[in-house]
């Protein structure tokens, strides 16, 4: 018998599967373990294999987990497993080269090796998935980590794809572009203002001079009576003023010519009524049309003088130009399809001085004289029977 004391001990991590054993050969190592020399020599150590490591308590070859993996055999802890990058995993446990560790999809190890980063467009998620940056943002940054990180596309922006790269690519809305703002806003066209993330055209009556209007009172309001032929004017000179009108010095309403009136119901230059005129450019009311002179009339509408007032014949106007007065002989006829007119005084009548009214206004003839004719103007035409003065 040999005492316990000469009992050899088997190589480090190897047991054997009963007592009384008489071979070093006897000595087994764990499952996937094998020694550090060929199995003729003297053994020192069971080594685990690459992608493993020996838990000496246990004497097991534990699998590195996955996210790590064995570049080297004999590694006795976890830690001995490298990791992978950060956000890479591996397919399954033991593996045994930096290859096997895998990016989301999307995504790619970044030069240091030290992480996976995800491609422009795209951001990591806190589940290790790269997202795309969503409506409204972009991105053109490999490898940003929250989408707080994907910048916001111009303000007034139309919904877009999402996972887009590059500002450029943000959709402004139709008649709008962000290039004048440096991509900061999409500014509506010239004639357009913004309403609701779209570009409305300015209404009829208003004009736009320049780009980027974000508001209905941005679209200058044309002068008071002028209007647009169509919504979405660009300047000024589309504001036009009615007929027979045109632009004030101040610019700031339309002025009917003279003979004319601004009819504020309907915004029209009507003309002034036959037998009346005005002289003044801008009138506003039918009230400025002026009547002509008593008995005297105009030949059309729309007469713009006093002188366009045109009495009737053989009538002037009196020298404060009130009223036409009819010449000696006459008088004026106020009544009937004609009117006013100058009518003879009647046989046996005559009048001497301007501007009678009536008949009666001209003279009777002395007892059984009488007249030639109608239309005397003096007293001597008043004529009696022969052979009588």
């Amino acid at each position: 018998a040999i005492s316990r004391k000469e009992c050899l001990e088997c190589p480090e991590h190897s047991l054997t599967e009963q007592t009384g054993s008489s071979l070093y050969t006897q000595c087994v190592c764990p499952e996937f373990a094998y020694f550090d020399v060929d199995a003729s020599l003297e053994a020192s150590i069971c080594l685990c294999p690459i992608g493993r490591f020996m838990d000496p308590l246990a004497l097991v070859c534990e699998a590195c987990p996955q996210g790590r993996y064995g570049t080297v055999e004999g590694t006795e802890t976890v830690e001995d497993c490298l990791k992978c990058p950060r956000y890479a995993n591996t397919a399954d446990v033991a593996s045994q080269q930096f290859e096997s560790c895998i990016c989301p999809d999307g995504s790619t190890v970044s030069q240091d090796q030290l992480r996976c980063e995800c491609e422009a467009g795209k951001y990591m998620t806190a589940d290790s998935l790269c997202e795309s940056c969503p409506s409204g943002r972009y991105s053109g940054v490999i490898g940003i980590e929250s989408v707080q990180e994907c910048e916001n596309c111009p303000t007034y922006f139309d919904p877009n794809t999402p996972g887009i790269t590059d500002v450029t690519q943000c959709v402004c809305p139709a008649r709008s572009s962000a290039v004048e703002s440096n991509y900061e806003s999409c500014q509506c066209d010239v004639g357009y203002y913004m309403e609701q993330n779209e570009c409305v055209e300015c209404p009829q009556g208003r004009y736009g001079t320049h780009i980027g209007n974000v508001r209905l009172r941005e679209c200058l309001v044309c002068p008071r009576f002028s209007f647009t032929n169509e919504a979405g004017s660009e300047q000024f000179e589309s504001c036009l003023c009615p007929p027979r009108s045109t632009i004030s010095e101040d610019k700031t309403r339309c002025e009917c010519e003279v003979g004319n009136y601004m009819d504020l119901a309907t915004q029209e230059c009507k003309l002034c009524d036959v037998g009346r005129f005005n002289t003044m450019v801008g009138a506003e009311s039918y009230a400025d049309c002026t009547v002509c002179p008593k008995f005297s009339t105009t030949v059309a509408a729309g007469s713009s003088s006093v002188e366009q007032c045109i009495c009737p014949a053989e009538s002037f106007r009196d020298t404060n130009g009130e009223e036409c007065q009819c010449i000696p002989g006459s008088y004026m006829l106020q009544d009937g399809p004609d009117a006013p007119k100058c009518d003879k005084c009647t046989q046996g009548r005559y009048r001497i001085e301007i501007g009678a009214r009536t008949v009666t206004e001209c003279l009777a003839c002395p007892l059984y004289s009488d007249t030639v004719g109608g239309g005397k103007s003096a007293f001597e035409d008043c004529i009696c029977p022969e052979l009588s003065t």
